[in-house]
């Protein structure tokens, strides 16, 4: 079932910080929650993790309201939050006790994450002592240690090496693959379109947009092909009453109306042999979604 938002409305004093925001994560799905600074994604976090109550609306999980029932979320905060002089056991072990972990039981999962993240070693570490990324991947470990039905990530892949963001996008895919629901709020619209199933755009407080990625991106399609061959193609397309545009590299992009239309243009193309070198239907990235839909 997962986690359903519904209408979520929340105002601070004169200032509407969300506006009925809904939508729904099914369970081993990723979630996207985007947007600007101020758009509202912190306040819906704050609302999730029950640190304050919404005016209006509900939150549900697996059909139950979070306010009245317990259910384990973890959260990987964007302002990094552990105690450094105090050592990695130490720390974390504490951490699970205030879930109702036993010390016996959060030893044998912490050494297990230590292992997957590759720092064994760092078990009696002092926080303090760890780089950047190490203190990440203790961050990251806090935020799993209880086994949460539900995990928020804001921005966790902040400051990483490409060989640790590799690394963190592998235990989201396996935390996916276990049937955990994933809340993930970044900037980085490449790595939302790498891991998220679904996402939803806020824009002061409001939805902006809210779907599948693939329905997203097909919405701001603009119907464009691009190709590449051996010979001219613009006298075939303009033929098929299609508007053509050449770029730098010598590649044509197309503007079709149907498909029907571009198989017309393909069957041209082979009839009069010319070599296709490059043929690719033009789909916008989510980044230029983001910035179409935000930039003003």
């Amino acid at each position: 079932m997962g986690l359903h938002v519904n209408n979520l409305v929340k105002t601070f004093g004169e200032t509407r910080a969300l506006d009925g925001i809904s939508f729904q994560v099914n369970n081993g799905e990723t979630f996207g929650l985007l947007g600007r600074n101020g758009a509202g994604k912190t306040t819906t976090i704050r609302i999730l993790l029950k640190i304050i109550e919404s005016d209006e609306g509900e939150v549900l999980f697996n059909g139950k309201d979070i306010r009245k029932t317990h259910q384990r979320f973890g959260y990987l905060p964007e302002e990094r939050g552990l105690y450094l002089n105090c050592s990695v056991c130490d720390q974390l072990l504490y951490l699970a006790s205030l879930h109702g972990i036993s010390e016996k039981d959060a030893s044998k999962r912490l050494k297990v994450f230590l292992e997957k993240f590759g720092i064994p070693e760092y078990y009696k570490k002092k926080i303090r002592e760890l780089s950047k990324g190490n203190k990440q991947k203790i961050q990251l470990i806090a935020a799993m240690i209880h086994d949460p039905d539900v995990l928020i990530l804001d921005e966790p892949f902040s400051g990483l090496d490409p060989v640790n963001v590799q690394l963190f996008k592998d235990v989201i895919l396996e935390l996916k693959q276990a049937k955990k629901t994933i809340i993930f709020s970044s900037h980085r619209m490449e790595d939302v379109e790498e891991i998220c199933d679904h996402v939803i755009l806020l824009k002061n407080g409001r939805e902006v947009l809210n779907g599948s990625i693939p329905q997203i991106k097909q919405k701001f399609s603009k119907n464009l092909v691009a190709i590449r061959t051996d010979q001219d193609v613009r006298n075939i397309a303009e033929a098929l009453d299609m508007q053509v545009q050449s770029t730098r590299d010598g590649t044509y992009e197309i503007n079709y109306s149907s498909e029907a239309s571009v198989q017309k243009l393909f069957k041209q193309l082979i009839e009069k042999g010319l070599s296709l070198q490059h043929f690719e239907f033009k789909v916008p990235s989510l980044h230029e979604i983001f910035l179409t839909e935000l930039g003003d």
